[in-house]
């Protein structure tokens, strides 16, 4: 991925990959070139008048043209800004640009969120939207390092988006780790599921459909009967997943069992093609407030589990679940890859010098 580059000489900020086709031709550059030719010149032709004052002239010039670029460049982007502000922006349209900008809608409603809390600190204390109010907005802050790192980035979304694409706000000192999501080994993922179907015959589903389908709780939220293709057409083993944050719907195949125990829990209950399958008494609550309240249901069996050893090391939530199968694949095809490497070298079967052999 490019990153994002700014020129020394004319503060155009570009991708990193145009810089080499940027700097032969960058204007502020090649003036300053042409000014310092013109001032060795002089000073060569004329080695015994260095005092002359055309020679002084010129370097004078010279030492104040960076002055006069800072101060022009700044003229320009203040101009710029105020016709931003006079040609159309207001705060009245910016929860429209909002909703407007290219993310899922989950990412929308968490932007709203912040810059509302924002707007609400603007207006108490008779601010305007810029670089420095969102700075010292996000300095009165009390939260942990990793939250305001997450609000500081949506708030420069917010204002890039809101007013101009090139401003920044101050970059975070404070240091901080995220604790990554755990991932369950087979072992661990029979004996969980075991445990849950002895506690809650429906949260137990909700958990395996997870874990198998690697699905995100606001899946699970707005899964209706119509979905579960297997269960409403005879000789069909699809299943059809709503994606909550690309807004897409995927097909993926149903395994014998697990047909059969979505099929009999399915039997229990009598609902209509549009009605949802689980978390029922929350029917008329929107998908971001049923995945939220699905989220702590589940969040809660995995915090009571018995099974699950778990590590301060790591984080323990519903979306643990969409990562184990994906990484249980993968770590199955590098021990794989191991294996015919530790064959073309001559190791033993399960040998660690191989890693010396390849970057693993």
């Amino acid at each position: 991925m490019s990153k994002n580059f700014t020129c020394d000489w004319c503060e155009h900020t570009m991708l990193k990959s145009n810089k080499c086709r940027h700097l032969p031709i960058c204007i502020f550059k090649n003036v300053i070139k042409e000014r310092k030719k013109r001032v060795l010149e002089l000073v060569q032709n004329n080695p015994d008048n260095s005092d002359d004052i055309s020679v002084k002239k010129e370097k004078l010039e010279l030492a104040n043209v960076d002055l006069m670029k800072v101060v022009e460049d700044t003229y320009f982007k203040f101009s710029d800004l105020r016709d931003k502000y006079i040609g159309g922006f207001s705060e009245e349209t910016a929860e429209e640009k909002i909703q407007g900008m290219n993310v899922s809608e989950s990412t929308k409603r968490s932007y709203l969120v912040e810059w509302r809390k924002f707007k609400k600190w603007k207006e108490a204390n008779s601010k305007t939207i810029n670089v420095a109010s969102m700075n010292q907005y996000l300095q009165t802050l009390k939260c942990k390092t990793s939250t305001l790192w997450k609000k500081r980035n949506v708030l420069e979304r917010i204002l890039k988006t809101l007013v101009d694409q090139n401003l920044k706000l101050e970059p975070m000192r404070q240091r901080f780790s995220m604790k990554p999501k755990y991932s369950m080994t087979s072992k661990e993922i029979n004996e969980y599921l075991d445990e849950q179907k002895e506690v809650n015959e429906e949260d137990h589903l909700i958990q395996k459909m997870m874990i198998v389908f690697s699905l995100r709780i606001g899946t699970i939220a707005s899964l209706k009967l119509q979905n579960f293709d297997f269960y409403l057409v005879n000789d069909n083993n699809r299943i059809a997943l709503p994606d909550t944050k690309s807004k897409r719907t995927y097909f993926r195949e149903v395994d014998e069992n697990l047909k059969e125990e979505i099929g009999i829990f399915l039997g229990n209950l009598d609902l209509n093609n549009d009605d949802y399958v689980f978390y029922r008494g929350g029917s008329s609550l929107s998908i971001a407030r049923r995945s939220q309240a699905l989220s702590n249901r589940i969040n809660e069996r995995i915090r009571k589990s018995k099974v699950l050893t778990q590590s301060a090391n790591f984080k323990y939530s519903s979306h643990m679940f969409r990562k184990c199968v994906p990484n249980l694949m993968f770590q199955k095809k590098v021990e794989e890859a191991k294996e015919k490497a530790r064959e073309m070298l001559g190791h033993k079967r399960g040998s660690s010098a191989v890693n010396s052999y390849v970057d693993a």
